[in-house]
């Protein structure tokens, strides 16, 4: 079911909780400023960021009003809630999250080259794995 409103895509949120991973506590503070400087261009995923702070619907007031408990709620979206399932499921999660990145770029995963889907597949196997080690904390009680 659908609300109607829109929200950020698949990309966008992994760029947002990558820029929140690395930028702790006063990870909002860092985005207002880097967006507000321009050096948001020199951040890994700073295209969705950037994308983030022009859409009419997000931008800083959407970010200043995102709740904690939301954005969990989409890191445990991917891969963080699965149980580990082996080098086959971590496969399979970065097919699936690199066809994911593939579609919020407006492109057919089927349709691409293999020379067109390399970039998605790497962005996926930083993504998952790097989700992986936050599981394993997250297992551990960091």
């Amino acid at each position: 079911m659908t609300t109607g409103k829109p929200t950020p895509t698949i990309a966008q949120w992994i760029a947002l909780l990558d820029f929140r991973d690395r930028y702790g506590r006063t990870w909002k503070d860092a985005l207002w400023t880097a967006w507000g400087n321009g050096r948001d261009d020199y951040e890994p995923h700073s295209a969705h960021l950037r994308a983030i702070r022009n859409h009419r619907d997000f931008g800083p007031s959407w970010l200043h009003g995102l709740k904690p408990d939301l954005l969990q709620r989409q890191r445990e979206r991917f891969t963080l809630a699965l149980p580990g399932r082996g080098e086959q499921g971590a496969k399979a999660d970065r097919e699936a999250v690199a066809t994911a990145l593939a579609v919020d770029d407006g492109h057919e995963w089927g349709n691409l080259t293999p020379e067109e889907q390399a970039p998605y597949q790497h962005r996926a196997k930083v993504a998952v794995g790097t989700l992986a080690a936050l599981r394993r904390e997250r297992e551990q009680g960091l």
